[in-house]
């Protein structure tokens, strides 16, 4: 295989969500369970709304991955948003 020809793949880095979460740890910032909770179904928000973009329609909703409440509807509500 020449190397040359191999497409670029980008280094892999932590997940946006642990910077900042790391971030705030060494500012000193006081991260309370609420704070976390909502950063995180934030971030379960944009899965939804990425993989609406990625444009597989036949897919659909049905790949949404969570089963409890409250991820299954954050994620829902990304993937509805982006679509819409």
């Amino acid at each position: 295989m020449d190397l040359k020809a191999a497409p670029m793949v980008p280094p892999l880095r932590p997940a946006l969500s642990e910077n900042v979460l790391r971030h705030l740890y060494f500012k000193g910032a006081a991260m309370t369970n609420d704070v976390r909770e909502a950063f995180r179904l934030s971030r379960i928000y944009a899965e939804g709304w990425n993989f609406a973009r990625m444009d597989l329609p036949e897919r659909g909703i049905t790949s949404n991955p969570y089963v409890g409440e409250p991820e299954r509807t954050r994620w829902l509500e990304g993937y509805a948003k982006a679509l819409s």
